[in-house]
């Protein structure tokens, strides 16, 4: 079969604006909008602190930049189980891992919020390189 492309145009609101029409006070939020995903951050931007948790693939630096600048989120790269903390956004990613996940938690508070899941938050000490621990479970 033959693929048909046309355009539609979808109505949009700010993440800011819905958050304020629904009330929304804490919220868990997963950005997936294939590289547009600062685009999507500055619509929410205005409700910030109302964003608990952010999981969001990152391919823009800024992004995760301005998230930790500007708004005090911590950032963990998602690999696998691993959340590995990225003092400032930088990281090498190993495919196909783009998430990240923004929270104001520190590394020991979110260690011990994930305490009995399978999750663990590892220090990173610039770049990833190859896993310190030798198992295959980040660095």
């Amino acid at each position: 079969g033959k693929h048909v492309v046309r355009g539609e145009t979808v109505p949009t609101v700010a993440l800011a604006d819905y958050f304020h029409e629904h009330g929304v006070e804490e919220a868990f939020l997963k950005i997936d909008v294939e590289g547009h995903g600062f685009s999507a951050w500055q619509g929410a931007a205005p409700a910030a602190d109302k964003v608990r948790y952010l999981l969001a693939e990152v391919l823009e630096p800024e992004m995760s930049q301005t998230l930790i600048r500007d708004h005090g989120f911590f950032a963990y790269y998602v690999r696998d189980f691993d959340l590995v903390q990225s003092r400032a956004g930088e990281f090498e990613y190993h495919e196909p891992h783009w998430n990240w996940l923004f929270c104001r938690l520190s590394p020991e508070a979110l260690a011990a919020r994930l305490a009995h899941t399978p999750f663990r938050v590892t220090a990173a000490t610039g770049l990833a390189g190859p896993p310190a621990s030798g198992d295959g479970h980040g660095v």
